[in-house]
């Protein structure tokens, strides 16, 4: 929690720490042990990347993010989880928007031609078609 509340004095002075703290937030997240993690891990990344203006990059930086925020989305929908999920929300607004095309090349599902480089894609197989969301 400090690191975000850092975030809202540094600004953009925290994209130095960038490479070093997205891994270890990306972590936390992912930790389905610990609720208050998570909702730390997510509030932390929410100030991080508001503050330091650190949008869209991050999706090429780090190319399963996008399916970390929507799994997230998908596996905390109890009553209890609904923090966690809005601020998820919050989250995939503040990254901004991605082109499906590009975050496709990204993964490596298909290459600059549009030619599919593996037999399926990985996004459609888990069922994060992102019409539902």
């Amino acid at each position: 929690m400090s690191k975000g509340e850092q975030a809202i004095v540094s600004g953009t002075e925290m994209k130095k720490w960038i490479e070093e703290l997205f891994p270890i937030i990306l972590d936390a997240i992912q930790d389905s042990s610990s609720h208050q993690k998570r909702e730390v891990a997510l509030w932390t990344l929410g100030r991080l990347v508001e503050n330091s203006g650190y949008v869209v990059e991050p999706y090429w930086k780090y190319p399963n993010l996008l399916d970390i925020l929507f799994n997230l989305l998908k596996s905390e929908s109890t009553q209890n989880s609904q923090l966690i999920r809005r601020e998820t929300i919050r989250v995939l607004g503040l990254i901004g928007a991605v082109d499906p095309y590009r975050h496709k090349v990204n993964l490596g599902v298909i290459d600059q031609s549009g030619d599919p480089l593996i037999a399926h894609d990985p996004i459609v197989d888990q069922g994060l078609n992102h019409s539902n969301f």
